[in-house]
């Protein structure tokens, strides 16, 4: 077991912890300039380690579109955005390393990192649990996180366990695991326990870490994670289900969902909350112009910002520069957290054609690999997520959408057996 736990965290193996840790971005420094300079001389460091020959067809293509996007968007409107140019170069090269360092067993590592963050970060919930006072103590002293959610009424993180707490919780705390809300941490979970279902169709539910996720899923209490996991449960049931029982298994299900959504507390009613804020988007902005504060417009709030930013600038979006969205001036912001939302915004058509594009090719490229039906699994999850949080911004998470555009070798990856995927690193 150790000789086993050693192996996965190896060093070559530790770029991907340390992508992952990052792309929580629990801490102010994740967020910052110098934390994607960091992250990017640790790719170079790896790419130079390893001998990953930059030089690669599908990088080049993708880099070269990039800086054409920018400049001309920088001539268009006069202004260029350095950082917002260097991020997304940034993060293709984390893509490209994932990639070329571990091939399909990216998968694999994602799923073993992740189920060994749920398992500490679901010890630590129970201790906060039953040791409320004595935990939020440790965690004020061994804090990194340098105040990076000030409207909560208590936050800390250290390094791979972020505690979160405001007044609305109730007895039961959320878990945020190394994230820097549940929601986000929840994202990880469902991309792992469709991982764990791909490998193990047939007895997924007799593994302890799919017990150890499920689990962790549901004291996130996240309306984006349980709601993305309960439609794509409903795709795969309907999807495996034979033509003369497909259309029972459907009604049942969607009759079974529809209830768990309406009965369930933190779904309905914060759903219904939610879109009933989308309504006070102006009077948000004008409230943030008044007090020169940042305010989060919402979910269904961010898809209104986006729609005027879409109408305003339809084709290749706002292209990074903040002053052209709506919501934001030199005197307040308000901002969209939902991932879709900021991308129709930020890039436009074109762009957003161009993430649901690549969504769909990942999704089918991932069901390839595990030999699954279910190619449209992944996609599902990807469009329920992005509606929820900004997931371009976790870099770990958007080289899985870059699969198809930068992944080394393509066509090397896609032809690695199902039983040499099983094989690498079994230590459950």
């Amino acid at each position: 077991m150790l000789l086993k736990i050693n192996s996965l965290f190896c060093f070559k193996n530790l770029y991907l912890f340390l992508v992952i840790i990052f792309s929580g971005l629990a801490i102010s420094f994740y967020r910052s300039q110098g934390g994607l300079i960091i992250l990017f001389f640790i790719t170079i460091f790896y790419l130079l380690k390893y001998n990953i020959n930059v030089n690669d067809k599908r990088l080049l293509i993708t880099v070269i579109l990039w800086l054409t996007y920018c400049i001309f968007i920088g001539l268009f409107y006069s202004t260029f955005v350095p950082f917002f140019i260097f991020r997304y170069i940034v993060y293709f090269l984390v893509a490209f390393t994932i990639f070329s360092l571990y091939g399909n067993y990216f998968f694999i590592l994602f799923e073993k990192f992740i189920y060994i963050l749920c398992l500490i970060n679901l010890l630590f919930w129970i201790a906060e649990l039953f040791f409320p006072a004595q935990v939020m103590s440790l965690a004020s002293m061994l804090d990194i996180s340098n105040n990076v959610n000030p409207d909560a009424d208590f936050y800390s993180n250290f390094f791979f366990r972020t505690i979160y707490r405001i007044k609305d919780d109730g007895f039961f705390p959320r878990n945020c695991g190394f994230c820097w809300e549940p929601g986000p941490y929840s994202i990880f979970i469902v991309f792992t326990l469709l991982l764990t279902y791909f490998r193990y169709p047939k007895s997924f539910y007799r593994h302890f870490s799919f017990w150890v996720l499920f689990i962790s899923l549901l004291t996130t209490q996240s309306t984006t994670g349980i709601g993305a996991f309960l439609i794509a449960t409903f795709y795969l049931a309907v999807s495996r289900s034979k033509n003369e029982s497909r259309l029972i298994v459907f009604f049942t299900l969607l009759v079974l969902i529809s209830c768990i959504f309406l009965l369930v507390p933190f779904l309905f009613d914060k759903i219904q909350d939610l879109y009933i804020g989308s309504s006070n988007v102006d009077s948000l902005i004008d409230r943030s112009q008044a007090t020169g504060k940042a305010y989060s417009a919402g979910r269904f709030g961010g898809v209104v910002l986006a729609y005027r930013n879409f109408l305003e600038r339809p084709i290749f979006g706002t292209g990074g520069i903040s002053l052209l969205s709506v919501g934001v001036s030199d005197k307040g912001t308000v901002y969209s957290v939902s991932g879709l939302a900021t991308v129709l915004s930020t890039f436009g058509i074109v762009g957003f054609l161009l993430y649901m594009y690549f969504a769909f090719k990942s999704s089918v490229y991932i069901a390839r690999i595990f030999h699954n039906d279910g190619k449209f699994a992944f996609f599902i999850l990807f469009i329920c997520c992005s509606f929820g949080f900004n997931v371009v911004h976790m870099p770990v998470l958007f080289a899985i959408i870059l699969m198809a555009p930068v992944a080394k070798n393509n066509n090397r990856l896609l032809s690695a057996s199902k039983d040499s995927i099983r094989s690498y690193l079994m230590y459950r």
